[in-house]
């Protein structure tokens, strides 16, 4: 694991609501552009919103499988040739 600073670990942590929140946010949003659309009531707010929940939580095991991740060290690092 990466050894992070209290800042970083604040910022890290903050994102994940941040995450949740608006992937919710915006599939609830989009629910009621299909309601307003369709007229199918509740169902498309439901949908919506679980599809933003749905979203939201493989962002947040998108993120932290990226710090979890140990940085390998500068001389294991994998060089690209020359173009």
């Amino acid at each position: 694991m990466r050894e992070l600073t209290i800042l970083q670990a604040v910022a890290i942590s903050t994102q994940f609501g941040f995450l949740l929140a608006a992937s919710v946010l915006i599939g609830l949003g989009l629910g009621m552009l299909v309601d307003h659309w369709t007229h199918v009531g509740v169902i498309a707010y439901l949908a919506g919103a679980m599809l933003g929940m749905a979203s939201g939580v493989a962002s947040v095991i998108k993120l932290v499988n990226t710090f979890i991740r140990k940085k390998p060290p500068a001389a294991e690092t994998p060089r690209r040739p020359p173009e």
